[in-house]
């Protein structure tokens, strides 16, 4: 059996910034140098939570999670809650960014 552990990190973002967590919105400083120093500090993945509500907002976590991809090493992994109207379509949606 290999012994070894991932360090994962998490990253709620909300209009493109990050926050504390899905319940909490404060904004915990700048998202670059936040991944940056998930980078530098030997983080093996971060799960990013996009928590938009619009497709305005949507579009700027697209946009933040691109630059991320631009600027560190860390394999990311992003879940966004599928709707439909109203209607929620899917609770978790994954999709894994190299």
């Amino acid at each position: 059996m290999t012994g070894f552990k991932n360090i994962v990190a998490t990253l709620y973002l909300k209009n493109g910034q990050a926050v504390k967590s899905a319940s909490d919105m404060t904004v915990m400083g700048d998202v670059y140098n936040l991944c940056q120093l998930y980078n530098d500090s030997g983080i093996d993945k971060i799960i990013i939570f996009d928590l938009s509500t619009d497709d305005d907002e949507h579009e700027k976590n697209i946009h933040t999670i691109e630059n991320i991809n631009r600027n560190i090493d860390i394999k990311r992994v992003c879940e966004k809650e599928i709707f439909f109207g109203r209607k929620r379509l899917s609770k978790h949606f994954f999709f894994v960014l190299l």
